[in-house]
């Protein structure tokens, strides 16, 4: 199905509102391109609101441009292989209560492989639920609602190789590691990784502050390159760990929980 015009969505509080509790299968190939909304007249909707009860794959949403009347953006559940190009959303207050925030995209785990180009949320709340960002690039990092290019995907789908650059695998992850807990890396016997140079950074916010570079090998096997007193190539009491085997893991035997950066690349 396409909608595909130059004709405004103006007044009223949705433009396209497609709330489905039926469908026992896939739904496929929807595009809405070219359109704009503008005076919506009721707040709290949305531009574009798709809730699937299954899962609507192939979704194209192409140079939509709104201004609200406090209607939000773009609301999405259940979408697989996503594309929005060319989304420009302000909000306008309109008939909103004064203090209302409309919300300028709502996207959440319930979808996958999600493709932002060149989309401008010129103000209103960001929503991605649990959803991870593979990769993402701004042209100003300090005004953020500017994605240039960025992809959304659910938590354990399956990311892998990461960025590509060059023929060059990359990959990296931050976050919280509390003692004793390990992060499994996508490299390893088990991958059949040739080689692979890791870094990782850990700290507590306090005294501890650990780092270390690392090569992986054939077989998954770790060497400790160079790094700060204790990190090790083997899970060591009191160290920060690379950890070799089919699954290659950074471990934090620190003795306290920490922040950590790691970054991969691999052949």
């Amino acid at each position: 199905v396409v909608f595909d015009g130059t004709n405004a969505w103006v007044g009223g509080k949705y433009g396209l509102y497609w709330e489905d509790d039926q469908t026992r299968g896939v739904s496929m190939n929807l595009s809405v391109k070219n359109v704009r909304m503008e005076n919506g007249t009721a707040h709290g909707g949305a531009m574009i609101h798709i809730v699937h009860n299954y899962n609507l794959m192939n979704l194209v949403l192409e140079n939509i441009y709104g201004c609200g009347g406090g209607v939000g953006g773009i609301h999405l559940r259940r979408c697989t292989n996503v594309t929005m190009q060319n989304i420009f959303y302000t909000p306008i207050r309109g008939q909103a209560p004064e203090g209302y925030v409309a919300t300028a995209l709502d996207i959440d785990e319930s979808s996958s492989n999600i493709a932002l180009i060149n989309t401008f949320w010129n103000g209103g709340l960001i929503k991605t639920g649990k959803l991870i960002k593979p990769f993402g690039t701004h042209s100003n990092p300090a005004r953020y609602g500017n994605r240039v290019i960025e992809v959304y995907d659910r938590p354990g789908n399956g990311q892998g190789e990461g960025l590509v650059v060059y023929g060059t695998k990359t990959w990296s992850h931050s976050g919280e590691l509390a003692d004793g807990d390990a992060v499994p890396l996508p490299i390893g016997a088990g991958s059949k990784t040739r080689v692979a140079t890791v870094t990782v950074s850990a700290s507590d916010g306090a005294a501890v502050n650990q780092a270390a570079q690392f090569m992986v090998g054939g077989n998954g096997k770790t060497i400790r390159i160079a790094g700060s007193e204790k990190t090790s190539a083997t899970s060591t009491e009191g160290n920060l760990c690379l950890v070799p085997g089919d699954t290659v893991k950074v471990v934090n035997r620190l003795g306290v929980p920490v922040d950590v950066v790691v970054t991969i690349s691999w052949r």
